[in-house]
């Protein structure tokens, strides 16, 4: 076995331990309105130049991989049941 091959199968493994911790919990519509918000709170942070930026940062990731620790924290999710949709 070899060494890229290896590296690969435990990145594979990695991912699905992720995906399985980070179970989508953003809906559709959420995702979108957080990643517009979060990239005019970047925009905003690098005019002004301060560092409030920096939480328009954690809007677009959490916009882009549909998935927010605090709406897991409080057993909240905005995906229409049957319905998780795939990045």
């Amino acid at each position: 076995m070899s060494y890229k091959s290896v590296l690969v199968f435990n990145l594979e493994k990695v991912l699905e331990v992720i995906s399985m911790i980070m179970k989508k919990n953003v809906g559709y519509w959420d995702s979108i309105i957080r990643t517009i918000v979060g990239a005019a709170v970047v925009s905003l942070g690098m005019f002004y130049d301060n560092y409030w930026g920096l939480l328009g940062i954690i809007l677009v990731f959490s916009g882009v991989v549909s998935f927010c620790p605090i709406y897991q924290l409080f057993k909240i999710g905005t995906v229409k049941t049957g319905l998780e949709r795939e990045n």
